[in-house]
Formats: C-alpha cells, sequence, structure tokens
C-alpha cells in the first residue's frame, strides 16, 4: 500500500509499471501477469478486447515530463480507427474516498480529453492545447462491492470483493503528476440496475459502442461537492438489491448526512409481486425508513425511459406506471424525487425512435452507452440543482461521433497460434416478457 498523501510525477525517461501493492501504469501485459486486474468491477472497467488480452496493444512513452498511451506493436490499424488507448494508473490504497490532482498534458490539441476514476466514473471532460499541462481535481471512490461477474469472471458471481486501488485513467492526454489524499467531505450512493450501474468498456475504446449506466457520469455534474459511490447492478430489482446483499453492503459504508439515490423499476416490472402499486412501492417505503434511521437522505429518481416504440410514430411508454408510483411515495414521505423518467421521455419524443438511438447500446432500446450516460447524468443532475441538492456545474454537452459500431472480430487465421475464438457472450442481464408486451424486455 502507498502511503497518503501520495504523489508522483513522470519525468524520469523510464515508465514504472504497476506491481501488486505499490503504483504504476497497467497495460495488457501486467493485466496478463495479475488476475486481479481482470475483474472490471475492482479495477478500472477498461479491459482490452479478447483478442489483444497479453498481447501489445498499448505501449506507454514518456516525452516532455509526462506519460503517454500509444499503440503498441500488435495493435492493428483497422482497430484504432476513431478510436483511442486509456492510460490507465494504479495505486494500492486503504478502502476509502480519495480525492487526486491530476496533471495532464498534451502533445497535440485535443477537442475531447477526459478523465476516468475508480470504475469508469467520468470525472472531467474538457480540452487540450499542444503542449499544455492542466491539473484538475477528481475524487476517486475506493470500495468494497458485491461483483456478478466481468472479464474472468462473466461464468458466475463472485460475491463481496475488496477494492484497495485508487485507478486513474486518461483518454486524449498524458499523465506528467498526480497527487491522491483523503477525501473528508459527503457521499452521494447510488442504488439501481443496469441503467445506472458502471458498465466495462473494451479498448481500443469508443464511447458509442460500450454499455454504461448514468451513475457514471454523475461524478462529472456533482463535481467535488459529494463522492459518487455507485452500488448499481445489472438486473437488479428493489428486492434482489437487498437479498443480494448489496443494500447491506452499502449500509456500512453510509454516513449522517449522506445522499442515497434510489432508481429500480425495471427489472420489477417482470415480476407480478414487484408491481408499481404494490410490492415496488412497499420496497421503496422500506428504504426510505431505513435510510432515514442511520441519518441519511434518499432521493428518489423515476425510473429511465426506453427508447421503445409501437410504431414509427408511437412511442410504448412502458414504465409509466413506475415512475408515478414514485411521485407518489415521494408526496406521501416528503422526499425529494428526481423525475429522470419525464425528462428522458421528452428528450426520445423530441428527436424520434432513430435519432434517440446513438444515446444507446448498438441494437438496444434499454442500456445508455457513454454518450447517452452523460447526457442523462445531465437530467439527473439539473434535477438535483432544482431541488436544491448540488450546485449547477453548466457541463458542456457530448455530441455523439462515430463510431457507433463495435470492433469487427479478427479471422481465426489472424489470431496469434493457439487462440480461440470464444463462444459468444451472455445477455447483459436476463430476459423476460410483460405480459401483453411486444417484445423481450430487460
Amino acid at each position: 500500500m502507498v502511503n497518503i498523501p501520495f504523489y508522483a510525477e513522470f519525468s524520469a525517461p523510464d515508465v514504472k509499471k504497476y506491481a501488486l501493492g505499490g503504483w504504476g501504469f497497467v497495460t495488457e501485459r501486467e493485466i496478463a501477469s495479475y488476475p486481479e486486474l481482470k475483474v472490471p468491477e475492482t479495477n478500472s472497467g477498461f479491459a482490452p478486447v479478447w483478442w489483444y488480452e497479453g498481447r501489445e496493444l498499448t505501449k506507454l512513452v514518456s516525452d516532455g515530463g509526462a506519460v503517454y498511451a500509444v499503440p503498441g506493436a500488435d495493435a492493428r490499424d483497422a482497430d484504432l480507427e476513431g478510436r483511442v488507448l486509456p492510460l490507465w494508473f494504479k495505486a494500492d490504497v486503504e478502502p476509502g474516498h480519495y480525492e487526486a490532482t491530476v496533471t495532464l498534458a498534451a502533445r497535440e490539441d485535443t477537442e475531447r480529453a477526459a478523465v476516468f476514476t475508480g470504475r469508469r466514473h467520468i470525472a472531467w471532460i474538457g480540452k487540450l492545447r499542444a503542449g499544455e499541462k492542466r491539473a484538475v481535481r477528481v475524487l476517486c471512490d475506493v470500495a468494497p462491492i458485491i461483483a456478478v461477474g466481468g472479464g474472468d469472471a462473466a461464468a458466475g458471481d463472485l460475491g463481496r470483493r475488496e477494492c484497495r486501488a485508487a485507478d486513474i485513467c486518461l483518454v486524449g492526454a498524458g499523465l506528467a503528476d498526480i497527487k491522491i489524499e483523503k477525501y473528508e467531505g459527503p457521499a452521494m450512493f447510488l442504488m439501481g440496475d443496469s441503467t445506472v450501474t458502471d458498465q466495462p468498456a473494451v479498448t481500443p475504446y469508443a464511447p458509442g459502442v460500450n454499455y454504461a449506466g448514468w451513475g457514471q457520469a454523475l461524478q462529472l455534474y456533482v463535481g467535488t461537492e459529494y463522492l459518487v459511490s455507485n452500488h448499481a447492478h445489472s438486473g437488479l430489482s428493489t428486492e434482489t438489491f437487498r437479498d443480494k446483499g448489496h443494500y447491506e453492503l452499502m449500509l456500512e459504508q453510509v454516513r449522517c448526512g449522506d445522499k442515497v439515490l434510489i432508481q429500480f423499476g425495471h427489472n420489477d416490472q417482470k415480476r407480478i409481486h414487484l408491481a408499481a402499486d404494490t410490492g415496488y412501492t412497499e420496497n421503496l417505503l422500506r428504504f426510505i425508513r431505513e435510510l432515514r434511521e442511520v441519518g441519511a437522505e434518499p432521493i428518489l429518481v423515476t425510473s429511465l425511459a426506453r427508447n421503445t416504440w409501437t410504431s414509427e410514430t408511437e412511442y410504448n411508454d412502458m414504465l409509466l406506471p413506475y415512475a408515478e408510483a414514485v411521485k407518489r411515495v415521494g408526496k406521501r414521505e416528503s422526499v425529494k424525487v428526481c423525475d429522470l423518467h419525464g425528462k428522458m421521455k421528452a428528450a426520445i419524443l423530441a428527436v424520434g425512435m432513430d435519432r434517440a438511438k446513438p444515446w444507446f447500446h448498438p441494437c438496444d432500446y434499454t442500456h445508455p452507452n457513454d454518450f447517452g450516460a452523460h447526457m442523462i447524468a445531465g437530467f439527473v443532475a439539473s434535477e438535483l440543482v432544482r431541488l436544491g441538492v448540488i450546485g449547477d456545474r453548466n457541463i458542456e454537452p457530448w455530441p455523439v461521433r462515430p463510431p457507433l459500431e463495435g470492433l469487427k472480430r479478427p479471422d481465426k487465421g489472424e489470431l496469434p497460434e493457439g487462440m480461440e475464438i470464444p463462444p459468444e457472450s451472455p445477455p447483459l442481464v436476463d430476459y423476460g416478457m410483460i405480459p401483453g408486451a411486444p417484445w423481450p424486455i430487460t
């Protein structure tokens, strides 16, 4: 473990690689060497697409007092078109809340540099000029989590996993120096499903082709007012968030004065006993009572609207009963309500089904990509501003840019000797039919 406060600068020509218990930069070689780095939920959330596992996709270079990620010897030009390689820095620390001062560097003009912390939380986005160095302050959550798979863990539920590292990833910039210290401010905890959770992304990275939850982008809008701690997970309902241990683990970390945002509904509506006016409402009321007992403030968020239509001109509002139930609970219990459902529905209706698709993962109408998560987090933040919870930080929009399709997998003849094409990945979450619904939903 490194000592806190921790400081490192990167003016030396040699680039320090990460080793367990210490600090340094992570590439595909380090991921292959340490199985612990293959679980996205306890790392940066970035992982090489499978055909780059253990190969040199990323090369690290020192230039002008900063470290940069550049294409390695095995990187294919076709895979890099429109995509970038994140620069991953990792420092092993004790669990807790941290503030990092990160000095970014640029070798060329960039319209969209970004800093991700923890499990792919977008903490800063901005422009950099060639030769510029800029220090930004970002927050990083290092906390235990119920890991439900990903990477090498995709075969099953891993249960509780301890997270003991501060992960900082830069996109479109180099790292000149970094200081990490404890953050003593309040936290904002998130409870929810796959539309909220911290989703992993493959590298080479493109914002439009990976899954993302809006909880991953909320830190950008909150700034350093609150540290965002995301305990949402794919497939969870108001029932299974409690039954599978996520709620208990979160409560271990909640302190008096913290905020807790609650958004469910997508998976509740698949279960008859979790109907909007019965089990769903009852579970929300129980969460509200228990969170108030420990001194936290619950804040309800209406379910994210899907891009679902019965025709090209008629929107199919499958989550309206759940959104209305949340508003009734909020009024009854004097709980603040962020009407995310209403804001997202209005945005979808304003542009139509086809023009809304680039906000979602390709071929998906429920789960956002990074562009969508950024926009949706902005909707949540605007509601938090209206409710007096946070100040307005005036974050600029993130324009959608291609690519909007996933990487093309190589033919078998293009693979290294001994590497096999893996089977198709399972769906993100279980699929089910709602009585009367025209298609499976998730």
